[in-house]
Parts: structure tokens; sequence; C-alpha cells
């Protein structure tokens, strides 16, 4: 049976790049001209100030927010903000729970991993109602893990984290950069020593 085009991109993106993209809002431009060449697996940290566009950034390039200027190529084919949002995962500031337990948050009913494993992966994000504000976040990550997406976003995802925790995900982030392309914004300096690229914006 031949491949559909998502099930080839998924085994094997060669070439992404960002080519001058721009986005502006109420004539205040946001993002002016960006261009950078993501096409090695391996982790890029997206650095500058609060304000500067980081997650309009990866806003743009998850396909959330249509281009003002500018292209976006996967295997040197010119995308469409539709067709990226089949290739990224995205974890944004805004962490997403639904109604169920931890389990059903994380695994949505299919995983790769045996019962044992699922229950140790969670045992220290607590069973009962109303998540902490860390314990969100980490859901939202752990369900990242999972994702068969072979580019992964993620906006500020230590913020609400303990010490523990941020080892925890930069360790699981660290693991997975040699199989994806990880594009982060943060303003956590630990990640600078297992990025492959800082960005400054």
């Amino acid at each position: 049976m031949k491949k559909t085009e998502r099930e080839e991109y998924l085994e094997a993106i060669q070439s992404f790049l960002a080519k001058s993209l721009s986005y502006s809002i109420e004539n205040r431009e946001i993002i002016r001209s960006f261009s950078y060449d993501f096409s090695q697996k391996g982790l890029y940290v997206i650095k500058g100030e609060s304000g500067c566009g980081k997650t309009t950034l990866l806003k743009l390039i998850s396909g959330l927010y249509p281009l003002s200027q500018g292209q976006i190529f996967v295997n040197n084919q010119k995308k469409t903000a539709s067709q990226m949002c089949g290739l990224v995962a995205y974890v944004s500031q805004k962490n997403t729970i639904f109604e169920g337990t931890v389990k059903e948050n994380i695994f949505f009913g299919n995983s790769p991993l045996l019962e044992t494993e699922r229950e140790e992966l969670i045992k220290n994000i607590s069973m009962q109602e109303g998540f902490s504000g860390g314990e969100t976040q980490l859901i939202n990550l752990l369900r990242l893990l999972y994702s068969d997406r072979p580019i992964w976003l993620l906006d500020e995802p230590t913020s609400a984290l303990d010490e523990n925790n941020r080892k925890r995900v930069r360790e699981w982030l660290n693991d997975k950069k040699h199989r994806k392309i990880i594009i982060i914004s943060t303003h956590d300096k630990t990640f600078d020593e297992i990025a492959d690229a800082m960005i400054e914006l």
C-alpha cells in the first residue's frame, strides 16, 4: 500500500526551512524576516526578552498563525498552515486538561507502554481533582512525549515546574532530540546545556 504524504514525513524529514517569516498585528511588526534552517534533528532554543516574539514565532511555525510574509519548506516543498499542523506537536503556555484521569489525559487510551510502565510514569502526579499548575504542565509535556509528530514546539515548558521535574523534562527532551526536531522558547537557562543551537530574537 502506498504511504500517505504525512506517513512519509513522519518517517523522515530531510529538510525544514523557515524563510523570511514576518508577522504584524495592527501595523505593529512582531516578527520581521526570520529565517532559519532546522533540518538537523536536535534541540533548538529560542532566546530573547519578554515580548520579542518568541511565542508568535512558534505559532507561525506550527500553523496556528497565518504568515504575513515568508514561507516554510519541509523536504523542499512549501507548506501551508494546515499542512504544518499535521506535522507539528505544540505545547503552549496555556496548558489543556480534559475531563478524566491523569492517565486518560496523557495517553488518550493509546500508548506503546505497558500498564506497569504507565503507572511508573504517572506515580508522582496527583490523581485527585484540581491539578496544580505544575502538574497540569507536566501532564501536557507527557502527552507530547507520546506524539508521533516529527516536529515538537514547546513554549516555556518548565515555567510552572519544581526543580526535580525541570530536571526530568530536560532529561526526556535530551533523549528525544536525536529523533525529533525540537524547538523551545524558554527563559530557563539550564536548557542551554543540552541545546544543539541557540537562536536569539
